[in-house]
């Protein structure tokens, strides 16, 4: 964890995940009358989803969410939503390795 990027955000790196439709979360704790703690999902597409958080990195629901969402069934579906982690990412490699080349080496 970097205590020392502001506002949590690592811009460029953010910016590159968007560009090349890769997932990523990110928890930022507040600072009291400056910025609230928050937790960013983006899932690859679309725009960066920003949940308001504790500093323990519990979803808070202010009285204007409660009432946009409208119920208890929204307000659970948007904290399942908010606790979410995407799933981790894989590199794989276009060419297949051949069996016979890394025997010798594996023995």
């Amino acid at each position: 964890m970097d205590h020392e990027v502001a506002n949590g955000c690592f811009g460029r790196i953010e910016e590159s995940c968007r560009r090349l439709g890769l997932h990523y979360v990110r928890w930022s704790g507040g600072y009291a009358g400056s910025f609230p703690s928050v937790r960013v999902i983006y899932w690859g597409h679309g725009e960066p989803r920003h949940y308001l958080t504790t500093e323990d990195d519990q979803q808070l629901f202010s009285i204007e969410r409660i009432r946009e969402l409208g119920g208890i069934a929204a307000i659970e579906t948007d904290y399942q939503l908010a606790r979410q982690n995407p799933p981790p990412l894989v590199l794989i490699d276009e060419e297949p390795i051949d069996g016979a080349m890394m025997e010798p080496i594996h023995g």
